[in-house]
């Protein structure tokens, strides 16, 4: 008896270590997830009973959600990716794909779906290959992919999808992923589109590559006339500064060294808010000294 015990653990033995001679070879020989990197092709059937595959949405911005109805974190920003949807499908190269991982499959998922009114595809990965595959362990996990297939960003936990700096971001790399149409109408951010609409900046040239400059153009003049503004406010506080009595009221001298400070303050961040345009028009696609500032 003592013998077979013996032999019993000498043989749990082996297939444990086995198992996680398995495991580290796996695990191994998975290229690791890195931004920069193509991300890994996938062929998944949706709760439409659509087949897609990753590769065959190469040229479109593509946010891939990995998520589960038992995750209180990944219901929280269903709303706020189904509002994110909305605001970008109608403008053409953009994909949000939400990537279930429930075990139960259609069974739970469905439900969910039209009780949420989720209009995206969802996919469905029951059998957890496409997650393992992501090496997604914290869900809801999300990949933002470039219009190349690389992988841009990667992120953990819930989000507000629906903010203008997810927004913009995907609409810069649509811009990129889309060189003949960059500077549409359709592309630029909506918070200007009803300005640019009334103006009479887009009447000439009327090419795309035209109404871009002109749309940026018209941003950086704006930001330079408010520089200029505060600029004139500054040296009329300043002046009047100088010129109060000598025996003035403490209190008026702070209020107006106050004002002075608040001018400068404002100066310096539209002179940031320059920077960053011109950063952001970078990473738009724009050519060097598109925007020309002053």
């Amino acid at each position: 008896m003592p013998n077979k015990r013996k032999y019993l653990f000498v043989v749990v033995g082996i297939l444990v270590l086995a198992w996680v001679v398995y495991l580290f070879y796996r695990e191994g020989s998975r290229e690791p997830i890195e931004l920069g990197k193509v991300a890994p092709d996938f062929e998944l059937a949706s709760l439409s009973n659509q087949t897609y595959r990753l590769s065959s949405l190469r040229g479109k911005v593509l946010l891939l959600n990995f998520w589960a109805t038992w995750c209180g974190p990944c219901k929280e920003e269903m709303p706020a990716l189904e509002r994110l949807y909305q605001s970008l499908k109608g403008e053409g190269g953009f994909e949000l794909l939400a990537v279930s991982v429930d075990r139960t499959g259609r069974e739970d998922v469905e439900p969910f779906v039209q009780e949420q009114k989720i209009t995206f595809p969802v996919l469905l990965d029951s059998l957890t290959r496409v997650s393992e595959l992501y090496q997604v362990y914290k869900l809801p996990e999300t990949f933002l992919i470039d219009g190349e297939g690389k992988i841009v960003e990667h992120y953990q936990g819930p989000r507000e999808w629906d903010s203008p700096l997810y927004e913009q971001m995907i609409r810069q790399l649509i811009i990129r992923a889309n060189p003949s149409r960059f500077g549409s109408l359709e592309l630029i951010p909506k918070v200007y589109a009803a300005e640019i609409k009334e103006s009479n900046i887009l009447e000439e040239p009327t090419d795309n590559e035209g109404h871009a400059r002109a749309w940026w153009q018209e941003r950086v003049s704006s930001l330079n006339t408010k520089i200029a503004e505060v600029e004139a406010k500054t040296r009329e506080t300043e002046a009047k500064i100088h010129s109060l009595p000598a025996d003035a009221r403490i209190l008026e001298v702070r209020s107006e060294q106050q004002k002075l400070q608040e001018l400068l303050q404002k100066k310096k961040d539209l002179q940031k808010q320059l920077v960053d345009l011109e950063e952001e028009a970078r990473r738009a696609g724009a050519p060097p000294g598109w925007l020309r500032f002053k």
